[in-house]
């Protein structure tokens, strides 16, 4: 397992920061709550910004389908999987956390915790070796956290 992969897998288990952008763009739903609330909620009830929302969509699969694959080609990720299917899942299990933060059933501090909890465990069902051992360690400590806040 090559050092390289395994920290980029580690920084994506917390989906956020696997992209500096991505870091950025919770950094900013966050910062203006109110404001990025209420855009979802447009999004979501008006067919104008569809290409808008596919586009966003695309990016982000390719994103993690990339990372997945070379997780793949590592033997840290099993092979048997289709790397598109699980970033395609994962970013629709993402878009779920980001639709409970928008009517305000996540608060703005446990965003990023509910959001990288999802995320691992996704990847958990395909990790191998000492990456399973963490993905499992995280969510751990993630459930913790996530659990304090009910």
């Amino acid at each position: 397992m090559k050092a390289t992969t395994a920290t980029s897998l580690l920084i994506l288990i917390s989906h956020f920061a696997a992209h500096p952008a991505m870091a950025q763009g919770i950094k900013n739903l966050v910062s203006v709550p109110g404001y990025y609330r209420e855009l979802v909620h447009v999004m979501l009830s008006s067919r104008d910004p569809d290409d808008l929302r596919r586009a966003i969509e695309d990016q982000y699969v390719a994103l993690m389908a990339g990372n997945l694959r070379a997780g793949q080609a590592d033997g840290e990720l099993a092979d048997w999987f289709d790397a598109d299917v699980l970033s395609r899942q994962m970013f629709f299990t993402f878009m779920m956390v980001v639709l409970g933060w928008a009517r305000g059933e996540i608060d703005d501090a446990g965003l990023q915790d509910v959001a990288a909890y999802g995320q691992c465990m996704l990847l958990i069902g395909v990790a191998r070796g000492e990456t399973h051992a963490r993905l499992l360690e995280r969510v751990r400590r993630l459930q913790g956290r996530i659990k304090r806040r009910r």
